[in-house]
């Protein structure tokens, strides 16, 4: 830092090519998804005493039957199976998860969830729902919200070397 200058008094001249259409969009897209986790997990930890990393556990592996493979939870989720092995930990402490190892293969255990699970995401479904709503459905109507998760879904899931393992499940109701 210049002597002369306080912190943020500095004159810089950077010359920067205008953004790109995408790069605007991948920030739009940043913005966006750092807001929305910030209030879900204050609402969510306010409500349940569980963060946002749990009830999505809990969601994945109920939007995939109600059981799922560790390794293939840690792939859906992005996260490394050390993070999903400690947040997998903590539910089945709380009794939302059970680990259920496999019958054929006992290298591999599933987290399933427990009727306490299906309960804690039924009672604050309401919650998460008023939520998305304010955020999503005041501002769009149904045919870009379905636009929306389109295109989501295929930057998520058809991008080389994003897609979730075949074992899993996205609900996609619409046509």
């Amino acid at each position: 830092m210049h002597p002369h200058h306080a912190p943020g008094d500095l004159d810089v001249q950077v010359d920067l090519v205008p953004p790109s259409t995408h790069l605007k969009a991948a920030f739009s897209l940043l913005r966006v998804c750092a807001l929305l986790t910030e209030e879900l997990e204050r609402e969510l930890e306010r409500a349940t005493g569980q963060g946002l990393s749990e009830i999505l556990v809990i969601l994945q592996i109920m939007f995939s039957g109600g059981r799922l493979k560790m390794a293939d939870l840690a792939d859906t989720l992005v996260v490394t199976r050390g993070g999903v092995t400690k947040i997998v930990d903590r539910l089945v402490t709380a009794g939302y998860l059970d680990r259920v190892p496999s019958e054929d293969d006992r290298r591999v255990v599933y987290a399933q969830v427990t009727d306490a699970a299906m309960e804690l995401i039924r009672n604050n479904q309401p919650m998460v729902e008023a939520i998305t709503a304010r955020r999503f459905a005041e501002l769009l109507d149904e045919a870009e919200l379905d636009h929306l998760h389109d295109v989501m879904h295929r930057l998520s899931c058809e991008n080389p070397g994003w897609a979730p393992p075949d074992s899993v499940v996205e609900s996609h109701d619409h046509a």
